[in-house]
């Protein structure tokens, strides 16, 4: 007769079980990085104040339509825009359209009709060929005036460009108003009097290039960027105006922070918490305590990336107090949404160093940072955000288990606690609309329910076979959500998956855990020779000894 505990005697598949239950532990920080990117499009707009008016009142204060505001909700629905996203981009749109009322009022009534009537492909159109005509050579220097007006035009088109969606080319406008303003006033003589002018439109030029390469995904759309707001210090005098200099440091660590975590390259998030901490030299908490806190929480965001990078903690410490100086300001009361962010954020630093530096009190920090996080995200709104949230107040919540883990025994309230976030977490996923993040929430509540299964097995049977049958059916419906998943993290899943069906074997005799745990392991090998993880295909392959034997056993029976 077959040893009853095969799988819980063989120390080797013990070990592989124990490395490979906690292949998602082991990519803890990786998993919150992660996390912490995909959340970010969610707060990367600042509130831009109250909505404009509704239906029943055609204009707001601003002279902004509702119906021009109708299409520009239209068209971010028509770009794949997530629903959640999109109140957010509408209020910016009403301040955009706003400022373009103004501009169109006085140099072209036509197009602003046609604005308001929300038809921004024909007001594209009206102004495209005005646009060309005041590019065409002409005999003599422009006057600065009529420069300022022609490149108010240039500015209202590029406006209208981004409501179309067509952010390169608007940034190419807003380049063709600064050249005009800072041409004239050079050919004049009054290149300081311009210098507002020209500083505005480059900014304006970098803040489309970065959309631009938000959309398209397109880095020399970011490095263009940068290269803007490089122009637009070179147009700010800091001694004159030093709020508009720390914006524009502000904006330029943005993009250069967009563009090294684009590129993998440290060199320019470095050079991003360079700038962060230059505009802090001006936007200080008391003279703006708002701006302040933006580029306090990003420059958190900056040293996170950088501690993603490199090794070590050296990069959190100070993220952590960044995040932690920025919610001073970003109050529960005042601010909730920026609260959230910055809590969701801090639990990152906090997590990722509890679990570099097994410290059970940041652990602990980070998950009362996730709960605040979640009590003020509202899942209706943000649906996919708050799944997240509760991923990672899971993994938390598991890492902290596993650092008070003794005589291989888990704190089991804690494993409790994380299940309950990770179903939590799949209430708001599906496989169909987001089958990569329903995968990798179903690979940590198999994770949690395999350790808490294997530890409740012995003292309580019939409640640790069901929390080890629900483990297995977490990691099958991983697998089935995932098929195109790299066939490493298959094979993770699956060596998972075998030690789960062993465990189970060692309750019921059920010959087909036998096999199907077979079956994964023969697949799981298969994968990983060759590969960074072949140090486990030993210990993988004296496993599948084992149930070769036992089924051999159980068949001669």
């Amino acid at each position: 007769m077959m040893n009853a505990h095969l799988f819980s005697e063989f120390s080797g598949l013990q070990l592989l079980a124990n490395d490979g239950r906690l292949f998602a532990f082991l990519s803890f920080a990786a998993a919150l990085f992660g996390a912490f990117l995909l959340a970010r499009p969610l707060f990367r707009r600042l509130p831009m104040g109250a909505a404009p008016g509704g239906a029943d009142d055609p204009f707001d204060s601003s002279g902004v339509t509702a119906v021009s505001l109708k299409a520009v909700e239209s068209r971010l629905r028509d770009a794949g825009l997530a629903e959640a996203h999109i109140p957010a981009h509408v209020q910016d749109a009403a301040q955009s359209l706003a400022e373009l009322r103004r501009r169109l009022l006085d140099v072209h009534p036509e197009a602003l009709e046609l604005v308001d009537r929300g038809d921004f492909k024909a007001a594209a159109a009206t102004l495209k060929l005005d646009c060309e005509l005041r590019l065409a050579p002409i005999d003599g220097a422009r006057a600065p005036e009529d420069a300022g007006k022609d490149a108010e035009l240039f500015a209202a088109a590029a406006a209208i460009d981004q409501l179309n969606l067509d952010h390169r080319r608007a940034a190419e406008r807003y380049a063709a108003a600064a050249s005009l303003v800072s041409t004239a006033a050079e050919l004049a003589g009054t290149l300081p009097a311009s210098a507002g002018a020209a500083w505005r439109f480059r900014m304006a030029q970098g803040r489309a290039l970065v959309d631009d390469g938000a959309q398209s995904g397109q880095g020399d759309s970011l490095i263009g960027a940068i290269e803007s707001y490089d122009r637009a210090l070179e147009a700010v005098s800091r001694a004159q105006s030093p709020f508009a200099w720390a914006q524009t440091q502000f904006h330029r660590a943005d993009a250069l922070l967009a563009s090294g975590v684009n590129d993998n390259e440290p060199r320019r998030v470095e050079e991003a918490v360079g700038s962060y901490q230059l505009a802090l030299e001006e936007w200080t908490h008391d003279a703006a305590p708002f701006e302040w806190a933006r580029a306090q929480h990003n420059l958190g965001d900056a040293l996170q990336r950088l501690a993603e990078m490199e090794d070590g903690v050296e990069r959190l410490r100070p993220a952590a107090e960044a995040y932690r100086a920025a919610l001073k300001a970003w109050t529960q009361r005042a601010a909730p949404e920026l609260f959230a962010m910055a809590q969701g954020n801090l639990g990152d630093a906090l997590a990722v160093m509890g679990a570099r530096t097994r410290d059970e009190t940041m652990l602990r920090e980070a998950i009362c940072a996730y709960r605040a996080a979640l009590g003020e995200l509202r899942r209706d709104l943000a649906p996919r955000e708050w799944a997240r949230m509760q991923n990672s107040l899971g993994n938390a919540l598991e890492a902290l288990s596993e650092q008070e883990f003794c005589e291989r025994k888990y704190d089991r309230n804690q494993l409790r606690l994380a299940v309950e976030a990770f179903q939590s977490a799949l209430e708001g996923q599906t496989p169909e609309a987001s089958p990569a993040e329903f995968a990798a929430t179903n690979v940590n509540l198999g994770d949690a329910l395999l350790a808490l299964g294997e530890g409740e097995a012995a003292e309580n049977p019939a409640y640790g076979h069901d929390l080890l049958s629900r483990a297995a059916a977490a990691y099958r419906a991983a697998l089935s959500a995932a098929d195109g998943r790299a066939p490493v993290e298959a094979a993770k899943i699956k060596i998972n998956l075998a030690y789960a069906l062993g465990l189970l074997w060692n309750g019921t005799r059920n010959r087909q855990m036998l096999t199907e745990a077979l079956a994964m392991l023969d697949a799981a090998i298969a994968a990983i020779k060759g590969t960074d993880e072949n140090q486990h295909v030993a210990d993988a392959e004296c496993a599948r000894e084992k149930i070769l034997a036992a089924l051999a056993q159980a068949g001669a029976a």
